[in-house]
Parts: structure tokens; sequence; C-alpha cells
């Protein structure tokens, strides 16, 4: 059967080539009859990860699904280049498979090459305004984590309730990110949102990708703490003397929470202790295995503000069981190899890039230029010259003998020099699918050699929030 799935992915290659626009694996918007006032979603993207020419489809069937009307993505890829020179621009894909979601802000935090960037972004079904972006610095601790973070807050506005919106995406590095999080606390502090919420006029809303770590919770402490914080915190010595802190907050031996947040998630115990047993809010794998381990993707809510967590819940586990996504990987495989350049994506350690594609338990790199890719497009040509004409007339006749005239036409005399030509075409085209596999570009026999992880939405899930709010 490997022969046939070959040929299928070949003529839906040869169908689609020269075109990008596959809005045929798009999901529709969805609309729930019984919706709450506000729903946000914070998803991490996985940038450009494992075929997001192919994934972004299903992360936008994710996002239409929840629904929300704000939603903070990081890890975003968007490049600035001209239309011919981009390689991948996922906040525009986006916007062309969600146009409910009219208003986008881009905070670039990483320069990866030329003029394409990564950070993190809003997207909105309703206005953004009053954008601000904070690059989050190291001067206390020692720089492991190299990569620029940032914070981009914003503000919409509903029912007259102004409803102020914090974004990031936090150092994977605990020290790091313990100067991260007293950054975060400082802003906010120093926002008109804060001040706005002090007054009864609207709420603070963070979240985003805060790298947390199950054994390592103390950075959250300054945020969501209803105690003092003492120097068994992890972060204290860090926040005590970086100076990000207000010295009023700062007592003998002890730090007052500057500020109050409420864990969206933890409604759900309030509301649900079994529910919440049984989730635990996990919204990261290292996959396949071992499976979620980690809640890094949080949502903080002031308690003071007209808005009211109702519900939280996380969406999008699990790989794509759709035959038609596979096809589709299948598809922007055999694409990439055929175009045999390095791989937009890193292999990690699991696999090696050949061809251009990522090939699981692959015995070593295969460069652009080496023997096993050489020649691999005229080869796949020739072989979508025998396939191609084999389906055709396969249709055709299969058409044809439908009908009881039609079949009686078919084996007249008139037809048939038609009918040895097709036969020709048919046993020469099915006895080369059947040794393409034994004499072609070995390169071919690599397309299937995946691994798990490209039939997967992303490494995280997207965590929805319900709140309501305040007439």
């Amino acid at each position: 059967m490997c022969y046939l799935r070959y040929s299928c992915v070949l003529l839906l290659m040869f169908i689609q080539i020269n075109s990008d626009d596959h809005s045929a694996f798009a999901i529709p918007m969805h609309h729930t009859q019984s919706k709450p006032a506000l729903r946000f979603a914070t998803y991490n993207l996985w940038n450009v990860m494992w075929q997001w020419p192919a994934r972004k489809y299903k992360v936008a069937g994710l996002i239409a699904s929840a629904n929300p009307h704000v939603i903070g993505v990081v890890e975003a890829r968007v490049d600035l280049s001209s239309k011919k020179a981009k390689r991948f621009d996922q906040l525009e894909d986006l916007k062309h498979l969600l146009p409910k979601f009219r208003y986008t802000y881009f905070a670039p935090s990483t320069l990866i090459r030329g003029l394409e960037f990564e950070g993190i972004a809003l997207l909105s079904q309703v206005k953004l305004q009053d954008f601000h972006i904070k690059n989050l610095t190291f001067k206390h601790v020692p720089v492991v984590d190299t990569n620029t973070r940032v914070l981009l807050s914003a503000t919409i506005v509903l029912n007259n309730w102004p409803i102020h919106i914090f974004l990031t995406h936090l150092s994977y590095h605990r020290q790091q990110q313990c100067e991260n999080v007293a950054q975060v606390a400082k802003s906010v502090l120093n926002s008109p949102a804060l001040h706005s919420n002090a007054d009864g006029g609207g709420s603070v809303v963070l979240m985003g990708d805060l790298n947390t770590y199950s054994d390592f919770p103390d950075p959250l402490a300054i945020l969501t703490s209803g105690d003092p914080i003492t120097s068994s915190n992890g972060c204290f010595h860090i926040w005590r003397h970086a100076g990000y802190i207000p010295m009023k907050f700062l007592g003998d031996g002890v730090i007052t929470p500057p500020l109050h947040f409420e864990d969206c998630w933890n409604v759900n115990e309030k509301n649900d202790k079994a529910f919440n047993d049984l989730k635990y809010g996990l919204t990261f794998s290292n996959l396949p295995s071992p499976g979620l381990v980690s809640r890094p993707d949080r949502m903080l809510v002031t308690r003071k503000g007209p808005l009211t967590p109702m519900h939280a819940i996380t969406i999008g586990q699990g790989p794509v069981l759709e035959p038609s996504y596979r096809w589709l990987v299948l598809y922007r495989r055999l694409r990439s190899m055929m175009r045999n350049q390095e791989c937009e994506w890193d292999c990690g350690p699991k696999a090696k890039c050949m061809c251009g594609v990522c090939v699981r338990d692959a015995d070593s790199k295969c460069s652009p230029d080496c023997a096993k890719c050489y020649g691999l497009k005229q080869n796949v040509i020739l072989h979508a010259l025998a396939v191609l004409p084999t389906i055709a007339f396969s249709i055709y006749f299969s058409f044809w003998a439908t009908s009881r005239q039609k079949r009686r036409v078919y084996v007249s005399c008139k037809f048939f020099v038609l009918r040895t030509v097709a036969c020709i075409f048919l046993i020469a085209g099915f006895l080369y699918v059947i040794s393409v596999h034994f004499w072609a570009n070995p390169a071919l026999s690599e397309l299937y050699n995946f691994l798990p992880e490209e039939l997967y939405i992303g490494d995280h899930l997207m965590v929805v929030t319900h709140f309501a709010l305040s007439s």
C-alpha cells in the first residue's frame, strides 16, 4: 500500500503545487447559544515548528472553536520582508484564516534572520488601544537564557469598562524568571491600568507563557500570594535587592506582595473540586511523551474589578487523527524535499535534516548537495508522469463502466486502439509504481519517516477563561 499512498501525495502536490490556499482545511468559527460575557485565551504557537504551513489550519480551527474576544499568542513569527522574500508570517496567516480578529498588535523580541522576528502578539475581535511594549532585561542575575523577553500591554473597552491586558513570555531560566516577574510587577504597578483598577474603573488581566515549573512556583508569589514573602522563597533576595519592588512593600525580613492577582484556573477548584483534581490545568508536554508535565501557560486577573472568572478550560491535546491532515503533512514534506533546501526548523535530538525535511532515526545529516538528495526532483517528476496517467485512465474507464450502453461502446472495435493504449499505460504505470521504491532516488523512502510531533497541533495547550462582566 506504500506506493498508493505515495501516488496520492503526488496527485495532491501537483494539484496544489502553485497554490498556498488550503482554505478547505480551515475550520469555520462556531458560536454557542449561551456564551459568557467575555472570553480570553492564551496560546504558545510553537513558532513554525513541524510544518506550520499545514499546522496553521488546525491552530486557526482551535482558536475558532474557543472563539475568544481576545487571545494572546507567544512564540509568534512575523516576517517584514517583501511578499516574495517572506518565509513565515504567522499573524498574517491567522488573520487570513480568522477574519473576525480584525485587531492585532505584535511585539518583536528576537531577530531570527533577515527581517523575520519572533515575539508575542494580541489578536482581538474588539478594538485594541493604548499599546505599550517594555523590554525585560537582566541586570542582577547571570544571563543563561539569551532570548529577549518583552511585556506587551493594551486596553479594550466593553460595557464602558476598561480591561487592561498584559501579555508576556518569561525566561525559562529560574533566576532570570525571578527578575522577569519583578519587572512585570513594577510595570503593572506603574501603569495607569492599576490606578484605574484601584479606583474601581476596570480589571487587569496578565496572561502568557510564564514558564512556571511545578517544583519552582516561587516567581508567581509576587503576583498572587496573599501572605508575606520570606527568605524561603527562591526569588526573595533578587526581589529585595534589585530595586524593582517599592520600599513600602519591603519589611523586616519579609516582602508584602504589591499585587493581588487570582489564577483563573483556581476558580475550577471552587466550582468543581473533582474537575480540578482530574485536570490540574497542565498545558505543556515534551512530545510525544511523557505527556503533560507542567503548567506554564497562565491567566491571572485582579481580584478587584468588573471581571469575575467563571471557569477555565484547556484545549488542543493530542495528535491530529484526521487522514486529510496526514496527507497535507506528507504533501508539505514532499514539497520541501523537491526544493532540497536546509530544514526550516530545528529537528531536535531525535531526527536529522535530510533533503529539506526532518527524518527520524537518520544515521547522519544529509545536506542539500549530498548524493542521496541529488536528482530527487527529476525522479519525482518522472514518477508523476507514470502515476498521473494511471489515475486518469482508471477514473475515466470506471466512469464509463457504470452504464451498460457505454460498456458496449467501450468493448466495440471502434475503441480498440484507445483500449489498447489505455491498457499499456495502466500496466506500465502500475509496474512503475510498484518498482519505484526499489530503484528511484533513495531519499524518497524518507518521506514517511517523520517524527510523531509532526501530527500535533502544538506542544502547549490553549488556556481559555470565561468571565462574567459587570453591567
